[in-house]
């Protein structure tokens, strides 16, 4: 953490041409750096039917303390006596930010830098009652926007609540750090996958140009370079527990949480084996079949087939192509599969037959999904689902490339939690790292 203040309206040229950004309906997020401006962006590209979500993310002490202590304001204040106790707020705490004093280049344009106008002018633009509304919810984080960690839980944690338009506004942090920073937080702003990206540049120590940015994005394999376990240590510490949204509880429905893991698995991929393709066939299939029948079992038996087929039709190209995966990995596959009918996975094939390549019958994968369950570790599962794999075919993917990895962690973590009762329909995901794949 540093002790930079705040640039309370930001020393960012004046940011114009958002217009075809704005979102007129629905839900959106920005995560932003330092002062007001922040503010000012998301209310500009939000809409009125809303409240849209601003997330402050800074490594500065006195720009953290500068937001909470503003949120705190407009919390305990009446409405009306907001914009006169933000005046004696702002001299109470004016060691926590700078303004620009003094414009080197007339022709760069600015905002006003009197942060009292500044507000004043959003206020009038947005009413008094929405500006206060996003001030209220602002989430607060004290890192950097390095921590790719962090991002990866912030996005999973808005998909959650039915945030999918993001924004980010890094200011120009990019164009402040060294090459070994700017490369993470530039995966970090990847990874987040906004649909823009506002930044500045840094000209003589200061920002002279605005660039509006659609990044791109990180593939799924990518994702296992991430440490979950270093996203559970952010959403542990005390100061990152902002990240709990408007609502302490998320409801997740089981059933519709397994029909979109099945219906990420491909009818056919090139990459796979013939046997890989069919077998993921006719587990889809199967799963159809066991949706249409009540069993006093039936998530569970969707459960041990998802995790079984996977898995198995791992094993059948692990021993077809040899992967290059890892050795752990490898050997866990192939051995959890053998030991379900103590033949090696080369055998299963022919021993068999029809029943696992020309029917719908789900019993050998189930019975493989069950030996899974019965020695369950989500953490392991997580990270072999998401292992980047050499298939030969270019850049190292996952098997299952089009697999959400919020929808696995869910999955995963529900079957640790609730190990002992797998038909519980609706899973209550707690808002710190349940819901980010961060207790696996």
């Amino acid at each position: 953490m540093t002790y930079e203040s705040a640039w309370l309206v930001g020393n960012d040229p004046k940011i114009e041409g958002l217009e075809s950004y704005a979102t007129p309906t629905g839900k959106i997020a920005l995560v932003g750096t330092s002062g007001l401006r922040s503010l000012g962006l998301i209310c500009e590209l939000a809409n009125q039917e809303n409240i849209p979500k601003l997330i402050i993310v800074d490594n500065s002490i006195k720009v953290i303390r500068f937001w909470r202590l503003l949120r705190d304001l407009a919390e305990k204040v009446a409405p009306e006596n907001f914009q006169t106790s933000f005046e004696s707020f702002l001299q109470e705490h004016s060691s926590l930010f700078k303004t620009v004093s003094e414009i080197i280049d007339p022709n760069i344009k600015h905002e006003n830098q009197d942060p009292v106008n500044y507000m004043n002018s959003l206020i009038a633009q947005y009413g008094l009652d929405y500006v206060l509304s996003v001030i209220k919810n602002t989430v607060i984080i004290g890192q950097s926007w390095a921590e790719a960690s962090l991002f990866i839980a912030i996005g999973n944690i808005l998909k959650l609540h039915g945030i999918e338009k993001t924004y980010t506004y890094p200011s120009n942090i990019e164009a402040c750090v060294n090459a070994t920073t700017r490369a993470q937080v530039a995966t970090s702003i990847k990874l987040f996958k906004p649909c823009l990206s506002i930044a500045s540049n840094n000209q003589g120590g200061r920002p002279t140009k605005v660039f509006l940015n659609i990044p791109e994005t990180i593939e799924q394999s990518q994702l296992a370079q991430i440490s979950l376990v270093k996203v559970q240590e952010i959403i542990n510490e005390e100061p990152y527990r902002d990240l709990i949204v408007s609502r302490a509880y998320s409801k997740v429905n089981i059933q519709t949480l397994l029909r979109g893991l099945f219906s990420s698995i491909p009818q056919n991929d090139r990459a796979l084996s013939s046997e890989s393709n069919m077998i993921l066939r006719n587990m889809k299939a199967a799963f159809s079949n066991i949706e249409g029948i009540t069993p006093p079992d039936k998530q569970k038996q969707m459960i041990s087939l998802f995790l079984g087929g996977v898995i198995f039709t791992m094993a059948c190209d692990i021993s077809k192509y040899s992967y290059r995966c890892n050795d752990e990995f490898k050997k866990y596959i192939v051995h959890l599969v053998s030991s379900v009918r103590e033949e090696p996975v080369s055998n299963l094939h022919g021993i068999l037959g029809n029943e696992l390549f020309f029917g719908e019958d789900p019993s050998f994968l189930q019975e493989v999904g069950n030996k899974i369950l019965s020695n369950f570790s989500g953490a392991f599962l997580w990270s072999l689902f998401n292992q980047p794999l050499n298939l030969g075919f270019g850049t190292p993917r996952t098997f299952l490339p089009r697999l959400d990895a919020g929808n696995l962690a869910l999955l995963l973590n529900f079957c640790e939690q609730h190990s002992d009762n797998l038909e519980i329909v609706d899973f209550e995901v707690k808002p710190f790292g349940t819901e980010l794949g961060c207790r696996i």
